[in-house]
């Protein structure tokens, strides 16, 4: 199979403005149909190769379709994906798979009696800069994991949402629905979820219901008891989104707003740094920051030059196209469900 026949259901922010415009230009799928319930949404559509249908069923049985990816409500996920498992279609789900551990299982068990994959949205996992750190720690460059710290803020009214007011059926609104980008990240880089040590909300800005809380800290350790995970969230603050992974031969931030990933692995005895660590550092620094804009530069000629696809360095195309691969060769997907359990077991806990 050269291309692979794929269809969206959900035609909401995700749908419209993230999986519609990757699809249509990955060379390996051929987006022959869009299905959403609200048929105002349908005239956006505008494609004569794709067709649109307000029923899933309806779809389902007069196209054939080789992938589905969901982009509906979080809370309405199981549901389709039960309909989609009946014709044993493979699935990509957008973040959160779920709102519950206990949906997330009862998928696992559909996905398994069915013999079909699915596949969930972690998609900043994929980017460039992400992938460059996960080699990294694999090459033993800052050694052993000791902790991860993952830090997401920006400034924002709770109130607001573009996506539809299912949003405030989640934890903390908005933060409900992004909080499975704080938790699958460091998550990634540990042996799964062990125990939860605490969860702090915090409501400063005095948000009324739906809206709980405007910022949460969890500290939790991995399966081995033996790495510490900290995930802060924070909506009345400047921006930041950083994941720093500390080793006991040196650490690694990730950087999800500068699009970078930065290594520290030199380290003098006793808490002192002395003059030659801190001038390989700060010149390893520039370096980075050098060889990050000399790459972006090369990105933005190729794409105006050669009409390169400009979507092929987000984390969204590259997990996209690893899942397509899994689809065409019948592989384990990227992300499982098994992957997404832990992330809606923290979401979950923001509930109580």
């Amino acid at each position: 199979m050269s291309s692979i026949n794929t269809a969206i259901i959900g035609y909401g922010v995700a749908g419209k403005t993230i999986h519609h415009p990757i699809l249509n230009s990955h060379p390996e799928v051929n987006l022959i149909a869009i299905c959403d319930r609200d048929t105002s949404r349908l005239r956006d559509v505008n494609s004569e190769s794709i067709e649109t249908f307000s029923d899933l069923e309806n779809m389902l049985d007069s196209q054939e379709i080789d992938s589905v990816h969901i982009c509906t409500p979080a809370q309405t996920h199981l549901p389709v994906l039960e309909t989609v498992l009946e014709y044993r279609i493979p699935v990509l789900i957008e973040k959160p798979a779920a709102p519950t551990t206990s949906e997330v299982e009862k998928m696992e068990k559909l996905a398994s009696d069915a013999n079909t994959t699915v596949s969930v949205v972690h998609n900043k996992l994929f980017t460039p800069f992400a992938e460059k750190a996960r080699r990294s720690i694999q090459n033993g460059e800052i050694g052993d994991i000791v902790s991860v710290s993952m830090i997401f803020s920006e400034p924002r009214d709770l109130t607001e949402t573009e996506r539809g007011e299912w949003v405030f059926d989640l934890p903390g609104g908005e933060i409900g629905e992004g909080f499975v980008h704080q938790a699958y990240l460091p998550l990634a880089f540990v042996d799964r979820l062990g125990g939860i040590k605490n969860i702090s909300k915090y409501n400063f800005k005095g948000y009324a219901d739906p809206i709980e809380f405007d910022g949460v800290s969890i500290e939790a350790s991995d399966r081995s008891g033996d790495i510490s995970i900290t995930i802060k969230i924070h909506t009345n603050s400047a921006s930041r989104d950083t994941l720093l992974i500390q080793g006991t031969k040196g650490d690694i931030e990730i950087d999800f707003m500068k699009k970078d990933m930065y290594l520290n692995d030199t380290f003098s005895d006793g808490n002192a740094v002395n003059a030659k660590d801190f001038l390989i550092n700060h010149l390893r620094l520039i370096g980075q920051l050098t060889s990050n804009v000399l790459q972006e530069g090369a990105d933005k000629l190729r794409y105006e030059l050669l009409d390169a696809n400009p979507y092929e360095s987000e984390g969204h195309y590259r997990q996209i196209t690893q899942y397509v691969q899994s689809v065409k060769n019948g592989t384990q997907p990227p992300v499982t469900l098994e992957d997404a359990h832990n992330c809606v077991q923290l979401l979950e806990e923001l509930e109580r």
